[in-house]
């Protein structure tokens, strides 16, 4: 590959405040606040390193990678930071948001001083020239030729020359597994002695057969390739099949601590529900009970009022009419204290039977 691939020179960066000087991008060129970058431009939404033009040599091109974090625009679309996008002859690159009212942050990329429209600067005496007359000198005609090559053929250009790395990597890589095919195939297959080795072979059939070779090679890589995605894919489907069966367990041992924890929930539910029913007959029993006592109770009490009464009938009928006066003025009368006895009784009874 020849120097001028790795690093051409034909690209220069027109900033629109100064278009009389353009500034040779060569095998990069970086542009910020930064002392050390090639491009410096001040201001508060640049950054240290704002972006970078370099040339890649592995896709044969030019390209505008942003090295900031506020943004770097190529023909007003956005890039992302340590995004990298390719230029072509025209394309406009702008610092930060801001470039829309300030022109100083816009740049003009061209690979030809033809789409320039400005003086050649190590020739300013031809440039005098033109100025004053419309025909160019035939050196700077031809200068002007050469290095001003067709847009479309440029992109050509471009093209068969990523596609002659690409065929030249492939083919690097082919031939080096061919000679160590060759290697396997002498070291597994001797010649036998007898056998007459031919000295010369025609290098047709040298090519037809390193044909034959490189599609087997080619073959065999392109089967390698599939069963390795295969195989890929089958891992990555045992790893998602892992996962799900550890969760599925996860979730087993939860129910089955779920289960545990209800079947001791309805144990103690059973148990609560035999001694509830127990402490139920027996306040029950106790109920009875006690009813049964208040009907005793009431009928003691009826008996000994009825009895109260028929005594105190009795005395008052026994006490003649002047003994009861005189003792009237010292005891009470035995109605009278049949009397009270009854209104105790009847207390009694009253209080018996709320208790009923």
């Amino acid at each position: 590959m020849s120097p001028c691939a790795m690093s051409p020179c034909h690209a220069w960066l027109i900033q629109q405040t100064n278009p009389d000087h353009p500034i040779e991008v060569g095998s990069g060129v970086s542009i910020g606040r930064k002392d050390s970058c090639r491009i410096k431009v001040d201001g508060k939404t640049i950054s240290a390193v704002q972006c970078e033009v370099k040339w890649t040599a592995q896709l044969q091109c030019f390209q505008l990678v942003d090295r900031s974090s506020n943004g770097t625009f190529l023909n007003g679309q956005s890039l992302g930071k340590g995004e990298a996008s390719r230029l072509t002859d025209g394309d406009q690159v702008q610092l930060t948001k801001g470039w829309q009212q300030n022109s100083e942050l816009q740049f003009t990329f061209v690979t030809s001083f033809v789409k320039l429209g400005v003086k050649v600067k190590d020739a300013p005496d031809l440039n005098a020239k033109m100025e004053e007359s419309s025909i160019a000198p035939p050196e700077l005609a031809e200068v002007t030729e050469a290095v001003a090559p067709d847009a479309a053929v440029d992109g050509e250009k471009v093209k068969l020359q990523e596609a002659l790395a690409e065929a030249e990597a492939r083919a690097a890589s082919l031939s080096a597994e061919l000679a160590q095919i060759k290697e396997q195939l002498s070291a597994d297959a001797e010649l036998p002695a007898a056998v007459e080795v031919p000295t010369a072979v025609e290098p047709s059939e040298v090519e037809t057969e390193r044909i034959q070779l490189l599609a087997q090679v080619d073959d065999a890589l392109k089967e390698a390739a599939r069963e390795e995605g295969i195989c890929s894919a089958h891992r990555e489907l045992m790893e998602d099949c892992h996962k799900v069966q550890e969760a599925l367990l996860l979730e087993l041992k939860e129910l089955f601590a779920n289960r545990e924890s209800l079947v001791q929930e309805k144990r103690r539910c059973e148990e609560n529900t035999t001694a509830c029913r127990a402490v139920e007959k027996r306040v029950q029993d106790l109920a009875k009970a006690k009813q049964s006592d208040v009907k005793d109770l009431q009928q003691q009490a009826r008996g000994l009022i009825s009895e109260i009464h028929i005594e105190g009938t009795s005395l008052s009928q026994r006490i003649p009419s002047d003994d009861r006066r005189e003792e009237g003025h010292n005891l009470e009368s035995p109605a009278k204290r049949c009397k009270v006895s009854s209104i105790d009784t009847g207390t009694l009874f009253a209080e018996t039977m709320a208790l009923g």
